[in-house]
């Protein structure tokens, strides 16, 4: 098998959606991402989807060259535990999410993500597989637990920074990561010169080594300056203490909370990740697994 699986710079835009959402930002991200040609993977919690709120702008994004995945379905505490565990009696709901998904679009997912990158269980990833996923993009190579939603959880320390097959059918495409994942909490903790030279990090990473893929992370209200910006937290001395889940809410703090200033950052990221190609998460797999000899299946993409 070749070394370069993937060639040049490759890149990919994903949008994580949650139910505190605003529509009006979803169809905003949708514009801006469509004026600039760049194609996105978009990972809907289902149950959105049962939401009036929610179906005409969800149903907009499969009008362009967008990727729908799914964010599990109810995105809670109670999923992320059951995603962790090898009890496959409480993975009933990713077959509940996968129905929900096709009832309102009409096709099957290929794409998941976890809830707050939550590491998967075998359990979890043989459901996936008979579920007909192809991709997951769970994993956050390096990334520190104390700085995470599970500050005493650290199951992606030593996993792999470039895309390989988590079992015989599904392709992980790791989260860019390094101590931080490369995504919106992150760039408004490290603000807009913090997320450059970030940038710069996973931009040499690579031209190092082309089977890298720079997966990038946003929410919908990363886009828009309009609204009003978030609100300040209340500070607590027991913020400081590491609380599962939730890690230390002493984080929330110091990141940015002015929506001009955040969408500037998002804009100015994406538009410095223009010398990479933009595909969707689906797109690199069949990138990636036709060049992969039936003898390494179940072997790591090097």
């Amino acid at each position: 098998m070749s070394n370069h699986v993937l060639e040049g710079k490759n890149a990919a835009i994903t949008i994580d959606l949650h139910e505190e959402d605003d529509p009006y930002d979803i169809a905003y991200c949708h514009e801006w991402l469509q004026n600039a040609g760049v194609p996105a993977t978009f990972f809907i919690p289902t149950m959105l989807l049962k939401q009036t709120r929610f179906k005409q702008v969800i149903a907009s994004l499969n009008n362009w060259e967008h990727e729908l995945g799914t964010h599990s379905h109810c995105h809670d505490a109670d999923e992320i535990e059951a995603l962790k565990s090898n009890d496959i009696k409480k993975l009933k709901f990713l077959t509940v999410s996968k129905y929900c998904f096709e009832d309102f679009f009409g096709f099957s997912p290929k794409s998941f993500r976890s809830p707050a990158w939550c590491q998967l269980g075998s359990s979890a990833l043989n459901e996936l597989a008979w579920l007909d996923y192809a991709v997951d993009s769970s994993s956050t190579p390096q990334r520190m637990g104390i700085f995470s939603s599970y500050p005493r959880e650290n199951p992606f320390i030593f996993t792999r920074r470039i895309p390989y097959l988590i079992n015989e059918t599904i392709l992980e495409i790791p989260t860019s990561t390094f101590i931080f994942p490369f995504a919106s909490p992150s760039f408004q903790t490290f603000r807009f010169w913090g997320s450059m030279i970030f940038l710069v990090f996973f931009l040499v990473e690579s031209k190092l080594n082309s089977n890298v893929v720079i997966n990038v992370q946003f929410h919908p209200g990363d886009f828009s300056p309009n609204g009003l910006d978030y609100p300040k937290p209340r500070i607590k001395l027991q913020d400081f203490l590491p609380k599962t889940p939730g890690g230390i809410k002493a984080k929330f703090w110091i990141r940015e909370r002015n929506r001009k200033k955040i969408s500037r950052i998002t804009h100015s990221l994406i538009n410095n990740l223009t010398s990479a190609r933009f595909n969707t998460l689906y797109q690199l797999y069949n990138k990636i697994v036709d060049k992969i000899p039936g003898e390494y299946i179940t072997q790591p993409v090097y």
